[in-house]
Formats: structure tokens, sequence, C-alpha cells
């Protein structure tokens, strides 16, 4: 697995904890809902249809839908439209925690391949914006974001909802700054977080001069012990 593997996983998963719980409140539909990547033009249009229909749904039923982005920094946050949520990637640092770089052996097929893992932790900083042009779609926005990420705690990957099992992700809020827009007249609340000491990749095969064979049978009938 390479790095932007891990970075897939990373991005993936945040955006989901809180589209969880924009599609809970009832203020995004359930992009599974819909085969937005459907196998061909007349199945992406339909699906573009419906989408748009559920919006207007939620519209009417709301008063307006929330949008959730991925972007590539701070400066480029998407279209300017209210209410919507923002997540931006900040850094990649040093964690707290070294690993065993020590060889190990996984048994593949029929032969042992050699691997070694990564010798350190990273930590992975993030920002969420909350992107608003009332109190109210603010403070809702505030709400979404609070039950999506705990101050400190775990979040399940998006390749596993199994919050319970290992290769969760540990989450720490690590701080707050207001990013107004006043020449677009929106407010925007900035929220930082951290997903502490992840491995950027999976270990790396070692190349070995000889297939590594199992061991399948130890004969002592030959051993003579005085």
């Amino acid at each position: 697995m390479m790095l932007t593997d891990i970075q897939e996983i990373l991005e993936g998963s945040i955006w989901q904890a809180i589209m969880d719980q924009l599609v809970k409140y009832g203020y995004a539909p359930d992009p599974a809902n819909f085969e937005l990547n459907g196998p061909d033009l007349v199945t992406l249009r339909n699906a573009d249809t419906e989408y748009d229909n559920a919006i207007k749904d939620i519209i009417n039923n709301h008063g307006f839908s929330i949008g959730l982005f991925n972007a590539s920094n701070s400066q480029y946050k998407g279209l300017l439209d209210v209410p919507r949520i923002v997540i931006t990637t900040q850094s990649v640092i040093p964690g707290a925690l070294g690993n065993d770089t020590a060889p190990i052996y996984e048994l593949v097929g029929d032969y042992y391949v050699k691997k070694r893992s990564p010798s350190m932790a990273v930590d992975y900083f993030f920002n969420v914006y909350l992107v608003a042009n009332t109190i109210k779609q603010l403070r809702i926005l505030g709400a979404i974001l609070i039950e999506a990420f705990p101050r400190r705690g775990y979040i399940k990957t998006y390749l596993d909802e199994n919050i319970v099992s290992s290769g969760n992700l540990m989450v720490e809020f690590t701080g707050y700054m207001d990013s107004e827009n006043i020449e677009e007249g929106v407010m925007e609340k900035v929220n930082s977080y951290k997903i502490c000491d992840i491995f950027e990749a999976l270990p790396q095969e070692i190349p070995t001069t000889y297939p590594i064979s199992p061991i399948k049978e130890i004969n002592i009938l030959n051993i003579k012990i005085e």
C-alpha cells in the first residue's frame, strides 16, 4: 500500500464521519442510495436527477441542505455556496511511536515473503471549515461536527464500519479559529484536528535470493541421546 492509498483512507474516513451525521439528521442525501459512479451515461444522468430531487426535498423540509467538500488547500475551498462544510489537509509530521523494523515473514501461498515495517508513525493534521451566512446555520454545522468527531477518541475507517475492530483512527481536537470572508458576506469557523500515530505504508517486501519455504516436518528418529 502506497502513501496515496493511506491518504485516501484518511480523507475518506474523515469525509464519511461527517456525511454520516448529515444523512442522520436529514441535511444531505445518502450518496450510497444513488449510482453516482454508474456504468453508463444514462445511469449517471438518472442518478444526478434523483440526487438533485433529493436535495430539493431537503431544502423544502429544512430550508437548506448542507454540502460537504474535500479541498486541496485552504486557499481553494470550492464555490462559496452556503451552508457547507469543507475539509482541508494541513500537514503530516512525525508521531510519538516508533516501530520494530526487524524482518517479518508472511505466508503467501506455498512460500514466505520477507517484509519490513515502517520505522515511525506520523500524525495527520486537517482542518474543517464551517461556512454559513446565518447563526442558525452555523449552530447546526457546529452540532454536526461535534457528533462527527470526538474531542479525543476513535472514528471508524470507511473501509471497516465496525468501530470495535482494530484499524480505527484516533482523532484529537487541536484548536479553533475564525476565518471570516467579509467580501462574500459569509462566516467561517475553523476546527483543527489530528489523527494520531498512523503508519504511512504497510510493511514493504524485502527481495530474497531464494524462495523461503515453510518447515513441514521435523524428523528426530536418527538423533541418539546418551
